[in-house]
């Protein structure tokens, strides 16, 4: 079966089956209920996950991995750049051995992971953060883009505190009290 859309329906539109019915010499028919359909694009792209957040010690790197998905019906190739941050930030391949600025071609519905890679300074307090915007650009159509916020925060002290317990009881003074009594530092 061919279906053809007039080339006046935009893009983003909803085309509807009303319903449809086939038969077969052999005697199998098939029948169907009405389905909605969202006509992609030439050109997009989206990239995911759109937000991470993660830590680090001061004077390492700590890396992330995206994906970018082609959203749109032709083949494309998407640029990557980083913007916004302060720590030194490069992206990779996926097996974060080559340096990138952009994807292969990809074809429509294809995903492919890119690496993300941030250098925490060695003089970062703890507690520091930054945040990296990775924006993945169509060569096809610049004007669709994507991007993803990443946070890095910095962590000098040996112990992050975590006490999950809602404060129903409050127990984090129990352990704030260990470790003062031998003598560690940590973050809370």
């Amino acid at each position: 079966m061919t279906v053809r859309i007039d080339s006046g329906v935009a893009d983003g539109s909803t085309i509807t089956n009303q319903d449809f019915m086939t038969t077969s010499t052999e005697g199998q028919n098939a029948t169907g209920s009405p389905y909605p359909v969202v006509l992609a694009p030439p050109y997009d792209l989206s990239i995911n996950p759109t937000s991470q957040k993660l830590s680090t010690r001061a004077g390492s790197v700590i890396s992330y991995t995206e994906t970018v998905q082609n959203l749109g019906y032709n083949d494309d190739t998407f640029t990557l750049a980083t913007s916004g941050n302060q720590w030194p930030t490069t992206l990779w391949d996926s097996s974060f051995t080559t340096q990138i600025t952009e994807t292969g071609s990809m074809a429509p519905g294809d995903m492919t992971n890119f690496g993300v890679e941030v250098s925490v300074p060695i003089t970062a307090t703890s507690g520091s953060t930054d945040t990296v915007s990775v924006k993945g650009t169509s060569i096809g159509d610049p004007a669709r883009t994507a991007s993803a916020s990443i946070q890095t925060n910095a962590v000098t002290n040996p112990v992050l505190l975590v006490d999950n317990d809602g404060n129903s009881p409050d127990v984090q003074s129990y352990y704030r009290a260990a470790l003062d009594a031998n003598g560690y530092q940590y973050d809370v």
